[in-house]
């Protein structure tokens, strides 16, 4: 047998294919150049020894030993290994493992899904059983016992009751969050809450147990987020309208001392969100012959998942977020200029939001959109994550002693942030897959289980909530006030409440939102009588809530009745003094918002 001389293997890495060699041996990258958050150290030699890096330095000042693995990286960049902080593994299923280390994400923050079964994920990574990225991990969605209530009455492919926990109330909130971190969660995800109350005790359960809170903060007062109880804003935040700019900026600074991030997830709206309905239909055809290719390696039930946000989808929500963008922009490079450290997540798992290859269309979204720099981008998916969830000792950077998560790219990150996905080669923990194996990585997806059946099921949907929603649609399909009177009627001695997420309360809600359809579909076909009459019978179900009173104000104002609506309107303003929808038809009518 003729055995391969040392430099016909150094020719065949210099193409990056997959090393024959054994993966115990040195592994060194010569002449490339080194780009991490520091910038860039051009002809630099990077030295591995197992699983982390050995030496850094510029060429001919790091021995290379004999034996070693050699690859050319002469006209090639290195970065360390990417982060997605904002991903859903159990949407995308397992069969998308594979996809991020081929796009060069080594590491993600898994923010909610069925814990047991992405924690076997990760320790079957962890053993090298299965290929895939570091996966620090929140659990379930923490929600509010109104939402899971809710998302379990729309029926979704999604199998809700194993991904979304109710919390309900104060005393709830500790019992939910050390079940979770007995479970060895990472962080602790609230995504909807009952009221600030439970938030709060949410967010001091975790701070016991050590465990840092990330959540959906658009509606929590300043004073929760300036007081450090919230580690991590995902999306975007935005302050009162009558804040002055000073407010604003110190406001940030004080977010910025005390280390709070934003992942801002723009993916979520330029590749998704403001897609026309028929483009992403067009892209989510027959997989056979899709529009986009990448819809081969999308699990049956993401394929699934994503036609029915699809349908959701409605073009008042569209225009309402296309509206409202330009605020979160503004708010966004507003906190970057103030020090806030945006980090990079893609909300993996959204419609077109793509496992792998969307958190590089994300940093080329920071350059555009907040305007980052490429290296400023670049850091915002390596040092910052690493730093943010305290493993910077580790990754994050090129250097000696940190672990070998690297990835090598044809053109260079800092001329233009989208070379990102020119990926030559990738090195997970000191194990290079070159081109080959990359291809390969990426074709094993195609022929896993879950690519071909949908492997995540919902439970059967329980009695009581398929009680609760023929009640509901009952209510909804009602056409006149006797009707609506006669499937309350229903509601007030409906037995199975207390079997239901949340249970009076969060039916309640339900009900009020039902009944209310009613009244305005009457206004709007010119039924004004009745329409009255089914408010009034919404304040007399629910007469502490706000809402209540102001639809039945806007109904007599409609009907001309100026005293009764100035009456209705000031009720709903004693009940929630924030509603400025009362506020400001009182001051159109010439009234004062009191008595």
């Amino acid at each position: 047998m003729i055995r391969p001389t040392l430099l016909a293997v150094a020719l065949a890495l210099a193409a990056l294919p997959d090393p024959a060699l054994s993966q115990d041996l040195p592994l060194a990258v010569t002449g490339v150049t080194v780009v991490d958050a520091f910038g860039a150290r051009p002809g630099s030699t990077v030295l591995i020894e197992g699983r982390r890096i050995a030496a850094v330095g510029p060429l001919g000042q790091v021995t290379v030993p004999p034996g070693a693995r050699t690859v050319d990286g002469a006209d090639r960049w290195l970065i360390p290994g990417l982060w997605d902080l904002h991903v859903h593994l159990s949407k995308t299923r397992a069969s998308a493992l594979p996809l991020f280390v081929a796009s060069g994400i080594l590491s993600v923050r898994d923010l909610g899904g069925e814990m047991a079964e992405v924690a076997r994920w990760e320790d079957e990574i962890r053993r090298r059983e299965r290929v895939g990225p570091r996966i620090v991990r929140a659990g379930p969605y923490l929600e509010s016992p109104a939402n899971v209530l809710r998302v379990l009455m729309a029926e979704t492919v999604e199998p809700e009751e194993r991904a979304r926990v109710p919390v309900d109330g104060p005393e709830d909130a500790r019992r939910v969050v050390d079940s979770i971190a007995r479970a060895g969660v990472d962080l602790v995800k609230v995504r909807t809450w009952r009221d600030l109350e439970t938030f709060r005790a949410i967010a001091d359960a975790a701070a016991d147990r050590g465990l840092p809170l990330v959540a959906h903060a658009m509606t929590l007062p300043p004073e929760d987020l300036r007081a450090g109880l919230v580690a991590s804003i995902e999306h975007f935040y935005t302050l009162p309208d009558d804040w002055s700019a000073e407010e604003r900026v110190a406001f940030y600074r004080d977010l910025a001392r005390q280390g709070t991030v934003v992942v801002p997830t723009l993916t979520s709206y330029h590749e998704s969100l403001f897609v026309p309905a028929s483009e992403a239909a067009r892209v989510l055809g027959d997989s056979t012959d899709a529009a986009d290719p990448r819809v081969a390696y999308l699990s049956a039930f993401l394929l699934a998942d994503w036609r029915e946000q699809l349908e959701e989808r409605t073009p008042r929500d569209v225009e309402a977020w296309t509206a409202f963008y330009p605020e979160i922009r503004a708010t966004l490079r507003e906190m970057r200029r103030a020090g806030v450290p945006i980090l990079a997540g893609s909300d993996v798992a959204v419609l077109l939001v793509w496992p792998g290859g969307s958190l590089h269309r994300e940093l080329q979204l920071l350059v555009a959109e907040l305007e980052m720099t490429p290296l400023e981008a670049l850091a915002s998916a390596t040092l910052g994550p690493a730093e943010h969830l305290g493993l910077a000792d580790s990754l994050g950077t090129i250097e000696p002693g940190k672990v070998a998560d690297l990835v090598l790219l044809d053109a260079d990150p800092l001329a233009d942030i989208s070379n990102t996905g020119r990926i030559a080669a990738v090195i997970q923990g000191g194990e290079l897959r070159g081109r080959e194996g990359l291809a390969a990585l990426r074709e094993s997806v195609r022929a896993m289980p879950e690519i071909a059946e949908n492997d995540w099921l919902p439970a059967p949907t329980p009695p009581a909530v398929r009680a609760a929603r023929a009640l509901e649609e009952s209510i909804r399909d009602a056409d006149s006030a006797e009707e609506v009177a006669a499937a309350t009627e229903r509601f007030e001695s409906f037995e199975e409440a207390d079997e239901l997420p949340g249970g009076w309360l969060a039916l309640g809600d339900r009900v009020e939102s039902a009944v209310n359809s009613v009244g305005y579909r009457l206004l709007r076909a010119e039924r004004p009588g009745e329409a009255i009459e089914v408010f009034m019978l919404n304040t007399r179900l629910f007469p502490e809530s706000a809402n209540t009173w102001d639809s039945l104000g806007e109904a007599h104002m409609i009907r001309g009745d100026r005293d009764l609506a100035v009456r209705h309107y000031r009720r709903s303003l004693e009940l929630d003094p924030g509603n400025d929808n009362a506020r400001e038809k009182l001051v159109e009518m010439g009234a004062a918002p009191g008595p």
